[in-house]
C-alpha cells in the first residue's frame, strides 16, 4: 500500500484533502463531490491513511481502483503494519495494560507519519467525515498549522447530554496524550464535529444545525443538505434493473424490504433477549406472509449479517424472501413498498424515496432528531408488526405518508438537487477568506 500514488499535474489550485473514515460512509460522499470538485479551481487528493482501527471494516469497502479513478490525486501511508492498534480495542484490560507501552509506541508512529505525510501534501483545507482517533489526530495538525478542517455529516446524528464525567476524563486523557504523543485522541464532546476550536460543520438541515446554537460551532455550522440526497429530484427510469438487485423479477407480489443491522454492535444497548425478539419478529413476518415477497438486504460490510440471516432463514419453507449483501438499495427501494429496520439511516433514505417504513422496537435506540412519531410506523411485538404491515401496504396509509413525508423532508434536509453545489461553494468560500 505504500507505494500508491496516483495523480496529475495542476498549478496554482488550492489543495483539498478527502480524509476518510468508515469507508462505506465516506466514499458515496466523496464520489459525489470530487465531479463537482474537479470542474472548479480546486485540486482534489484522497489521503488513504490505512487506519488500523477501522481497517477490518474499511478493507470490505476500500475500492483502490475506483479512488485512483475518481481522484485526481490519491497518496498513501500504510499503518496496518501495526498490530497492537489493530487489536487493542478487542484485548481484555489485563491485556490492554500488558500491551500499554506497545499502544502509545504504536500511537507515536501513526501520528509521526500522519504529520510527515500532511506536510508533504501541505493541503489548503482538509475535508472529513469525521469521529475516528486519525481523523482527530490530522485535526490537531490542521489546528497546528492554521488549516481549515471541514467536517460533513455522513449519517444520523446523535445528540446525547454530556455528562460531567465524561468531559473531564477525556479532558484529562487529551492532555496526557497531548503531552506523550503531542496530539488528542479523544474527542472532548459528544457533539458531532466539536473535536477542535476553529473546526466547520456542514449539516443537512436548520433543524440539525440549531442543535449546535449554544456551542463553539455556531459561527461555522452551516447547512449545505446532503448530497446524496439529490436523488430526491432524480429522474427515475421506469425500467428496474433486476441485475442490481440480484433476483428474479418479481410478478404480482407487494415487496417489503428489511434492512437488519448487526445487533450485536447495540450490546451495550440492546439485551439479548430484545434482539432475538426483533429477528424473531422479521422471520415471522417473512414465515406468516406468503403472499407477500420480502429482500433481506444486509450491510454492504457486515459479511457476519449475511451469514446469520441466511442461516436463520433457512427453516422457512415458502420462496417468498431473497437475502442479498451486495444488492444496490436505491435500486431495491424502487421496487419496495414497504421498509421495515430497528432504527436505520436505510430508513430515512427509503423515505426519500417514497418509501412507507415501520420500525420494529425503536425506543431502544431512539433517534428523536429523525424518528420522533412523525413519519414512521412503529412496534413493539410481533402482533403489533404484523398489524403495521398490514396497514402500511395499503393505499390508504400511501395517502397518509405521502403529506406526512413532504412535512418531514422539509425538516430534515435540504432537496432541491443543489446540495453538492452549496458543500463545495461553501469550501471555496473558506479558502478564500483564509487566503
Amino acid at each position: 500500500m505504500m507505494g500508491l500514488f496516483c495523480s496529475f499535474s495542476f498549478m496554482n489550485k488550492n489543495k483539498v484533502v478527502f480524509l476518510p473514515g468508515y469507508y462505506h460512509l465516506s466514499l458515496p460522499l466523496f464520489f459525489k463531490l470530487v465531479k463537482r470538485i474537479q470542474d472548479s479551481d480546486i485540486q482534489d487528493v484522497f489521503f488513504h491513511t490505512d487506519d488500523p482501527i477501522l481497517y477490518e471494516v474499511n478493507k470490505k469497502y476500500t475500492q483502490f481502483t475506483q479512488i485512483c479513478d475518481v481522484f485526481s490525486e490519491v497518496v498513501a501511508i500504510e499503518n496496518s503494519d501495526l498490530t497492537v492498534l489493530k487489536n487493542y480495542f478487542k484485548y481484555n484490560r489485563l491485556k490492554q495494560l500488558f500491551n500499554f507501552y506497545s499502544f502509545i509506541k504504536q500511537l507515536h508512529e501513526i501520528r509521526n507519519r500522519l504529520d510527515r505525510k500532511l506536510n508533504e501534501i501541505s493541503p489548503n483545507l482538509i475535508l472529513s467525515t469525521g469521529g475516528n482517533t486519525i481523523n482527530i489526530m490530522c485535526n490537531s495538525w490542521a489546528r497546528k498549522h492554521n488549516i481549515p478542517f471541514v467536517i460533513l455529516q455522513p449519517s444520523f446524528l446523535e445528540f446525547k447530554k454530556q455528562s460531567v464525567f465524561f468531559i473531564i476524563k477525556n479532558k484529562i486523557l487529551n492532555l496526557v496524550f497531548s503531552i506523550i504523543l503531542g496530539s488528542p485522541i479523544n474527542v472532548e464532546s459528544r457533539l458531532f464535529g466539536d473535536g477542535s476550536l476553529g473546526n466547520y460543520l456542514f449539516v443537512w438541515s436548520e433543524h440539525t444545525k440549531q442543535r449546535y446554537s449554544d456551542t463553539r460551532l455556531k459561527n461555522r455550522t452551516f447547512v449545505t443538505g446532503n448530497p446524496l440526497h439529490n436523488l430526491y429530484q432524480a429522474n427515475y427510469n421506469d425500467k428496474v434493473n433486476w441485475e442490481k438487485i440480484g433476483c428474479k423479477p418479481i410478478i404480482n407480489k407487494k415487496i417489503v424490504t428489511i434492512c437488519p443491522q448487526t445487533l450485536d454492535r447495540f450490546s451495550h444497548i440492546i439485551s439479548k433477549k430484545d434482539a432475538d425478539e426483533i429477528n424473531n419478529i422479521y422471520f415471522h413476518l417473512i414465515d406468516n406472509h406468503p403472499e407477500l415477497f420480502f429482500i433481506v438486504k444486509t450491510h454492504p460490510i457486515q459479511n457476519e449479517d449475511y451469514d446469520f440471516y441466511k442461516e436463520f432463514l433457512s427453516r422457512i419453507t415458502h420462496d417468498n424472501y431473497f437475502i442479498s449483501q451486495e444488492a444496490d438499495l436505491n435500486s431495491v427501494y424502487q421496487i419496495s413498498d414497504l421498509q421495515i429496520s430497528f432504527s436505520s439511516t436505510t430508513s430515512f433514505d427509503a423515505v426519500i424515496q417514497n418509501v412507507p417504513i415501520v420500525l420494529i422496537k425503536p425506543h431502544l435506540l431512539q433517534i428523536s432528531d429523525y424518528f420522533n412519531g412523525t413519519i414512521e410506523l412503529t412496534a413493539s411485538n410481533y402482533s403489533e408488526a404484523n398489524k403495521m404491515v398490514e396497514y402500511g401496504l395499503t393505499e390508504e396509509y400511501k395517502e397518509v405518508f405521502k403529506l406526512k413525508r413532504e412535512r418531514y423532508l422539509k425538516m430534515h434536509g435540504l432537496f432541491d438537487s443543489k446540495s453538492t453545489e452549496r458543500v463545495v461553494n461553501k469550501i471555496q468560500e473558506i479558502l478564500d477568506n483564509c487566503i
